[in-house]
């Protein structure tokens, strides 16, 4: 670290400056503000990230297909023949106001989950 600061105070003598102290000390005091702001950080803002507890993922959440997919890094071509071969359970949701509808194909986060432990 004193090599880099004799490294920068070269750098600032050579550059034809002619108040190189006055460059230094505003250097200086740019390292020592993010040095206080990087303690106030450790001190106060990390734990209580570190606290923050993430939500628990719901089993029982319907997921479209193509958030499966996303969960599953796929194309949701590829769930729809993983649901044709009974690989992946589906949920399908009628709409009852709406005859003739095509049901939309929908999936639950746990037996997505279950599918992937059981490969």
């Amino acid at each position: 670290m004193v090599d880099k600061i004799r490294e920068h105070c070269t750098r600032l003598i050579d550059s034809k400056n002619n108040k190189p102290e006055i460059l230094f000390r505003f250097d200086l005091e740019r390292l020592n503000t993010l040095n206080r702001i990087s303690e106030w950080f450790i001190e106060k803002e990390f734990p209580k990230m570190m606290n923050e507890k993430k939500p628990l993922m719901d089993p029982n959440e319907i997921l479209t297909v193509e958030e499966i997919a996303l969960m599953l890094k796929l194309t949701p071509q590829t769930i729809y023949k993983l649901i044709r071969k009974v690989k992946l359970l589906k949920v399908e949701i009628l709409t009852i106001d709406k005859p003739g509808v095509t049901p939309k194909i929908r999936g639950r986060r746990g037996e997505v989950e279950r599918w992937l432990d059981g490969r």
